[in-house]
């Protein structure tokens, strides 16, 4: 072998396992790779086999570039360019639509400002174009020609500045499988053209500014699976034609201006797993037919007019996890058959008008996580078969007519974080046996008719940070309430902050299993006669209210111990 070609060679090598490169590249590409000075751990090249040109190349997580590169315009062999989360600015170079083998483009999580150039939309190998969360503007954006993308398959142009409405040149792209327009500031009607897209598998419309009613159109695309309007303006009725959508799994329309009734046809979309309509102006009942439904997980209609009782047919869904019935006016009693909802985890019928009694049966729902049939009209008992919940986190039962004692099964309930009974009309002594439960956050006891000493040691409860028991008729000494350990050892935090989604005074936590679900707890801290409302409530937050109650002791010094009391 020659000397100097096995030199040459070795040189191609070195720079190969260096960069975490597949195959042997010519010197020419290479070079202007490794001037780029990138660690390998953040650069992936691949070459042609046999002309050993560049033909894919993945950049992430690096902040080298402060814009595109423009001698990657020259690795004339691309097919794959990923460059991501790498602070990227400025316009993307027109010099990329000159890269005529491109399939997968991938410029996401940048900054990247100004128009889509209009050459990208010549490359009509282009099956993926991601540009998503950058900064681009919608400047020419009606005016895409876009007859040459016969192979694009997903576009993802979420979390932009558009500003504009969306194309109707986008219904030419019949390849289309997967379209992501959210948080893109799109205004304006749906256009119809979207029914040309008859592979299309999932559109996410979401969180812009979309005005109009939902056209009857997207019933002609046989083939979605996901379908999500969510936090737009959109206004009118639900089409009854979306009932055609026999492959559909998902249908979020919440958060618009919808009204009228939930139509009878969506009986028949036999693959939906999740309907989320909450947050709008629908009326009438709540459909018995959703019974029909056999693989129905999550069904969200709160905060609408809808009327009635709970249709016991409900019941029937098998395979439903989350129930969310809250902020209606539904009245009459919950069903007893509602125990049988053996996956059911988060069942939430708060603010309702709902009469008689907690069914003992809601105890076989043994997965239950959440439990909120707050403000409501409820009486009776707190049946001791909720000791069955060990999975229960949060039991919201406040602002109800619930009488007699707590019951001593929920000493059993390890798992709860948050526990409100308050105005009700629960009486009896404190039940010490809360002191057991230490993965409490919040216990709120407050305005009910309790009496008598305060027994057990509030230091187990090491992560309690709201303690409100005001409005009773407890005695004795305060000295064991303050003993808690968590409002002693925490120490101020800029850090952590939830924000308020509906009222200056909630706490917002996060159901860990339904990651795109908030759920909101309702409290209010009344000392000396006034109540204190926040724009925000920290993760830190701490708060004990024992007021118009009996006790007899003077203010214990070791009050002053508890530094992370606000």
């Amino acid at each position: 072998m020659d000397t100097v070609p096995a030199i040459a060679f070795l040189f191609i090598l070195v720079i190969c396992l260096s960069l975490h490169v597949h195959a042997i590249c010519q010197p020419r590409d290479l070079t202007v790779v490794k001037g780029w000075n990138i660690s390998s751990d953040k650069i992936y090249v691949a070459c042609h086999n046999t002309t050993g040109r560049i033909v894919s190349l993945h950049i992430t997580n690096t902040t080298f570039f402060s814009a595109i590169p423009q001698p990657i315009c020259k690795f004339s062999m691309l097919t794959h360019l990923e460059i991501v989360s790498s602070h990227l600015s400025g316009p993307i170079p027109t010099c990329l639509g000159t890269l005529s083998n491109l399939i997968h483009l991938n410029l996401s999580n940048n900054k990247l400002s100004g128009k889509i150039p209009a050459t990208l939309w010549k490359l009509k190998n282009l099956q993926i174009l991601d540009l998503s969360s950058n900064e681009l503007n919608g400047l020419g954006i009606n005016n895409m020609d876009l007859s040459n993308q016969t192979s694009l398959k997903s576009l993802q142009l979420y979390r932009n500045h558009f500003n504009a409405s969306i194309p109707p040149t986008i219904g030419s792209i019949a390849s289309l499988t997967d379209l992501n327009l959210s948080s893109a500031l799109f205004q304006g009607p749906i256009p119809h053209t979207l029914w040309n897209l008859s592979a299309l598998q999932r559109i996410h419309l979401n969180y812009n500014n979309l005005t109009g009613a939902i056209p009857s159109c997207f019933s002609m695309l046989s083939n979605l699976v996901v379908l999500n309007l969510n936090r737009n303006h959109l206004n009118g009725v639900l089409p009854p034609s979306l009932g055609r959508l026999q492959s559909l799994e998902l249908l979020d329309v919440s958060t618009n201006n919808i009204r009228g009734e939930i139509p009878t046809s969506f009986e028949n979309i036999f693959s939906i797993r999740k309907i989320l309509l909450y947050h709008n102006k629908l009326d009438g009942e709540v459909p018995s037919y959703f019974e029909k439904l056999p693989r129905l997980e999550q069904l969200l209609l709160s905060e609408n007019r809808l009327s009635g009782g709970i249709p016991v047919q409900i019941a029937n869904c098998r395979k439903l996890k989350l129930l969310d019935l809250s902020s209606n006016n539904i009245s009459a009693q919950i069903p007893p058959e509602i125990g049988t909802m053996s996956e059911l985890v988060n069942l939430n019928l708060m603010d309702n008008n709902i009469q008689g009694e907690l069914p003992p049966s809601v105890g076989n729902c043994i997965k239950l996580e959440i439990l909120s049939v707050a403000n409501n009209n409820i009486s009776g008992n707190i049946p001791s078969t909720l000791g069955n919940l060990k999975s229960l986190k949060i039991l919201l039962l406040h602002y109800n007519k619930f009488i007699a004692s707590i019951p001593t099964s929920l000493a059993t309930c390890k798992s709860l974080r948050m526990m409100d009974l308050s105005s009700n009309g629960f009486t009896g002594e404190f039940p010490s046996w809360v002191c057991g439960l230490e993965d409490l956050l919040l216990l709120n006891l407050g305005n009910n008719h309790f009496n008598g000493y305060i027994e057990g040691s509030f230091s187990t409860l090491k992560k309690l940070q709201v303690l409100d028991l005001s409005n009773n008729a407890f005695t004795g000494s305060i000295i064991n309430v303050i003993d808690l350990p968590y409002m002693k050892t925490l120490k101020p935090s800029k850090a952590n902050l939830y924000r308020i989604n509906r009222a200056p005074n909630l706490i917002t936590f996060q159901n860990e299993m339904f990651n795109d679900i908030f759920f909101t707890v309702d409290f209010t801290l009344i000392a000396k006669g006034s109540s204190q409302q926040y724009e925000y409530v920290r993760s830190d937050l701490t708060l004990i209210s024992l007021a118009w109650n009996n006790f007899t002791s003077e203010v214990p010094k070791e009050l002053g111990s508890l530094e992370g009391l606000r």
